[in-house]
């Protein structure tokens, strides 16, 4: 029995789609690691078909907001530069140093 392009969009095999996430990642899976991976890969996208499902138009929005979303907005005092960054691994002035990590060696 052949699957169309449509059923096998819904239902594909957990393994291929681990590979091609790990080759778009530029990671290098060993097929253990695909092999374990899979199962979990495939609840994660099964939570998310059950998602797709739910009837969202039918439920109220929520009346209720949760602890402290009503709070007023209003302005505090920051925390002085060297409380911040008392443990930094690097401060340069008044910031933290970290290494470049676009572009290659700064």
């Amino acid at each position: 029995m052949s699957t169309t392009p449509a059923e096998s969009a819904e239902n594909p095999d957990p393994q291929a789609l681990v590979r091609r996430l790990g080759e778009l990642s530029r990671l290098n899976l060993a097929p253990e690691e695909v092999r374990a991976t899979a199962p979990h890969l495939e609840r994660i996208l099964e939570a998310f078909q059950e998602l797709e499902q739910a009837q969202l138009d039918e439920e109220p929005p929520e009346t209720i907001a949760a602890p402290g979303a009503g709070r007023q907005d209003t302005a505090t005092p920051s925390l002085a530069p060297d409380r911040l960054l008392c443990n930094a691994p690097e401060r340069i002035e008044n910031f933290y140093g970290v290494p470049k990590t676009i572009g290659g060696p700064a």
